[in-house]
């Protein structure tokens, strides 16, 4: 239950580990909860209210950490991260993850990066992602990604970035977002401020995004 400012860490983990373990959905009801990162495993589900089902950082290395898993998927969730120092880049983050699914959920206020994937597949859809202080949503070397129906905005240094490790197939497809209000608080002269940045990775779309106010370009 939500804890009025209390950490939850303990019980949320708890929670999400038996839904793993079961097969069934975690059910977060409507609320605020204080927390640190919760690690997923194979399996899980969370589902919540969306706009109303909240995690709040309470410090740490973000708050949904999730590695060499499959099958997850988080839907109706709030990320807030309140600017607070972030000791691991993003308030998702994400390695090696068969089967990721993000849907009609809100990443907002990250003090690094609001969602980091790598070697990722599955889809990011009808998420709000903003107000972060460096990049919206950052993938690299994925395996059969889609990113698409999202909302990114008011970020500082970047919108959506596919990048490779190394030049090479990537396949992501980036559709149908709306990406606003894109900074460069970093500087450089072109790695920051952009929409949309492709980075050594080969047969990726993206088309039909709605791009606007970017300091550099889309």
């Amino acid at each position: 239950m939500p804890g009025g400012g209390i950490d939850q860490t303990a019980s949320l983990q708890e929670a999400a580990d038996k839904a793993a373990q079961s097969g069934t959905p975690f059910f977060l009801p409507p609320g605020d909860y204080t927390t640190t990162k919760l690690e997923l495993k194979s399996g899980t589900q969370i589902q919540g209210v969306p706009g109303k089902s909240v995690l709040r950082f309470n410090g740490g290395g973000g708050l949904i950490g999730i590695e060499d898993a499959a099958d997850i998927r988080l839907t109706g969730l709030t990320l807030a991260g309140d600017a607070k120092p972030i000791d691991g880049g993003a308030l998702l983050v994400a390695e090696q993850v068969k089967g990721l699914y993000l849907s009609d959920c809100r990443i907002l206020g990250s003090a690094e990066d609001g969602v980091v994937l790598r070697k990722v597949s599955g889809r990011i859809s009808d998420c709000e992602i903003g107000d972060n202080r460096k990049g919206g949503l950052f993938s690299e070397d994925a395996a059969g990604l889609e990113i698409a129906h999202n909302h990114v905005r008011d970020c500082g240094d970047n919108g959506i970035l596919v990048w490779r490790s190394d030049a090479g197939e990537d396949g992501t497809i980036v559709t149908s977002n709306r990406i606003e209000r894109i900074a460069a608080k970093s500087g450089g002269d072109g790695q920051n401020g952009n929409g949309v940045n492709v980075f050594r990775a080969g047969s990726v779309m993206v088309s039909g995004n709605r791009i606007a106010d970017c300091a550099f370009s889309a």
